[in-house]
């Protein structure tokens, strides 16, 4: 039985003869109503519903992440419903067989906002670790744009995210991974909303190296990163003009061999980092 609410010009919910009413988003709408399937086991139908099924397995862990990374795409229909259409359209393959994610084309978020195109991530300590190029003033993209990170476990299938995880102009965030986590295969993206909140990037999957750094040498190499290290040779390290004498004095430990891309730093330990912090003691 359908029901008029406003009158018999007004919208109805509920089904009329063929005809089904509903309310959407302070809208009305009305859709034939579904025949029945003769054959609802056929081998395409059970391939679809086997895509929709990965999707929405995946899609739902991240659900929160979804709403905001698919917001621009939300006026007509749901971000999640979005999030799906794309799924389905691009990222879910294969077939009745093996249906798979091609987790490098999902996109977590897509918009209108100019995303960083220099990014690496390494998992150290049960943590991964982001960092990007910042490239504030290339269109819209600024400063104060806010930092989306997301790793997924394709082992365990569960997922950990940070839709507040810092600035663009940071070019660094770390997220916490869970212990038992460890050996999995791990994907992460990256990506930015305006601090407004009204517009988002396109995310992107960022490569991931597996380093054993303690955390006091990571605060040691964030630093020597963040003065802007270059590598001259094989066998020695050089800093900038703009290094303190501290670090010019104690960058070349012939212990560890530190390989310095323009984004990220990824190191290969040989032996422990020197703390070149001013209250640590320096030898002769």
């Amino acid at each position: 039985m359908g029901i008029i609410n406003q009158g018999i010009l007004g919208g109805f919910s509920g089904k009329v003869g063929p005809i089904v009413g509903c309310h959407w988003k302070s809208k009305y709408y009305i859709r034939a109503h579904a025949a029945k399937v003769s054959n609802p086991r056929t081998k395409k139908q059970q391939e679809q519903r086997g895509k929709f099924a990965t999707a929405f397995s995946f899609l739902k862990l991240i659900k929160p992440f979804i709403r905001i990374g698919f917001k621009e795409f939300a006026e007509k229909k749901s971000a999640f419903n979005a999030a799906m259409s794309y799924m389905l359209k691009r990222a879910v393959v294969g077939d009745g067989n093996e249906i798979i994610i091609d987790f490098n084309r999902v996109l977590i978020s897509t918009g209108s906002l100019m995303p960083v195109f220099e990014s690496k991530a390494t998992v150290s300590d049960n943590k991964m670790i982001f960092n990007w190029k910042d490239n504030s003033g290339m269109g819209n993209a600024e400063g104060t744009d806010i930092a989306m990170v997301l790793v997924y476990n394709k082992d365990k299938e569960e997922a950990v995210y940070d839709t507040e995880a810092g600035l663009r102009q940071d070019q660094s965030t770390q997220l916490a991974l869970p212990t038992n986590w460890q050996d999995d295969e791990l994907v992460a993206y990256l990506s930015f909303r305006s601090a407004d909140g009204y517009s988002v990037a396109n995310s992107v999957r960022v490569s991931i190296s597996i380093v054993e750094v303690s955390e006091r040498d990571y605060s040691s190499l964030s630093r020597l990163y963040s003065i802007g290290i270059r590598k001259n040779d094989s066998d020695s390290l050089q800093t900038n003009t703009k290094c303190s004498p501290l670090f010019q004095r104690d960058t070349r430990n012939s212990q560890t061999e530190a390989i310095l891309f323009e984004d990220v730093t990824t190191i290969i330990r040989k032996g422990s980092i020197q703390n070149n912090s001013p209250d640590t003691k320096q030898g002769s």
